[in-house]
């Protein structure tokens, strides 16, 4: 009986949750957070936003989080953030070359247009009215387009 009571308190000791000493509670990480240099205040609100709800859920992906909290340390902070960097760098390329790429697209068909009229409105009228008009058409249709896709992806 005796023994059954020892099993029995080992077991409700086991299960029971611990709380370690030396393991920040929420306001500690909010302090962290109102600490941090602005570069890394989004990512770690992020993080601790994200380990928080987690820790709400579940006691599992608590226990993960904690362990993965532990072994954090500054350099994975600073791989973090320069990979943060790389990506707004990335994406600044990405828009710059988008709209040099947009103006040359602007500058040929500008250049069309021009080659258009100097060689063929003086020679034939009617052939040239017919190719601006099928130009305005592609054109309207090509806005259309770019106008419907960018109001679908808001």
């Amino acid at each position: 009986m005796a023994k059954k009571k020892e099993e029995q308190n080992e077991l409700e000791k086991a299960n029971k949750p611990v709380k370690k000493e030396n393991t920040p509670d929420i306001d500690s990480f909010e302090e962290m957070i109102e600490n941090a240099p602005p570069e890394i205040k989004n990512v770690l609100s992020r993080f601790f936003s994200m380990s928080i709800s987690h820790q709400e859920s579940s006691a599992l992906p608590s226990k993960f989080l904690d362990a993965i909290g532990e072994k954090v340390t500054d350099s994975h902070i600073t791989e973090i953030i320069s990979n943060a960097d790389k990506s707004d760098s990335r994406g600044f390329l990405h828009s710059l070359i988008t709209k040099v790429s947009f103006f040359f697209l602007i500058l040929c068909g500008l250049g069309v247009f021009i080659w258009i009229t100097l060689f063929l409105a003086k020679d034939d009228k009617e052939s040239y009215f017919e190719i601006l008009k099928m130009l305005a058409i592609f054109g309207g249709g090509f806005g259309i387009g770019y106008g419907y896709k960018s109001y679908k992806s808001k």
